[in-house]
């Protein structure tokens, strides 16, 4: 279920108002979730990932400075994968087919990449999972394109040719490049 602004920014400032009253010992989990609704909250506003993004790094100096809990269930593909992330790999899968693979290929390949990546497929966790990946695919595509999801496809689906240009379709299928990780470090 996804939750309006105002109720974000209520969380935000209930947050806010938690740390201040927290004592040192219970702060930093505090201000990682505080920080972590920032960043959702950016997203849900249309903002991009661009203006999100950042704060993913202040968490990862935050985990690696031992200030507030680690996340390696979400590094190691422990965790669920995301709708965001999925809208994502909706946006690879459209470049892929649009560059002459099948649906079902391209569904394919995307997914064999999440498996490298050990991000945790949805509903099936194995490799026949890639179907599951096209269902959301076809329910996001088929939708009232409107939402969050709908932004963060559009966004990055836009983004793409910029980052990669006319390699776009070569680095679809090779490289993940729906993942901010890889990019990061390319």
């Amino acid at each position: 279920m996804t939750t309006s602004p105002e109720e974000t920014l209520i969380k935000i400032e209930a947050m806010a108002s938690a740390i201040a009253c927290a004592d040192a010992s219970a702060k930093p989990a505090l201000l990682h979730q505080y920080l972590d609704l920032i960043g959702h909250y950016l997203i849900d506003q249309g903002r991009g990932d661009a203006l999100a993004f950042p704060l993913l790094d202040v968490i990862e100096q935050l985990d690696a400075s031992g200030r507030a809990p680690q996340q390696v269930e979400r590094r190691r593909g422990e965790a669920e994968c995301s709708d965001e992330l999925l809208a994502k790999v909706s946006a690879v899968i459209d470049v892929l087919v649009s560059s002459g693979y099948s649906t079902d290929h391209a569904s394919q390949l995307v997914t064999r990449q999440m498996i490298a990546r050990n991000i945790q497929l949805p509903a099936g966790g194995d490799a026949r999972a890639w179907r599951n990946i096209q269902a959301f695919r076809h329910k996001l595509i088929n939708s009232k394109h409107e939402g969050v999801l709908w932004r963060v496809y559009t966004n990055f689906k836009a983004e793409l040719p910029q980052l990669y240009g006319s390699r776009l379709a070569e680095a679809a299928a090779r490289e993940a490049v729906w993942d901010r990780r890889s990019k990061a470090s390319a």
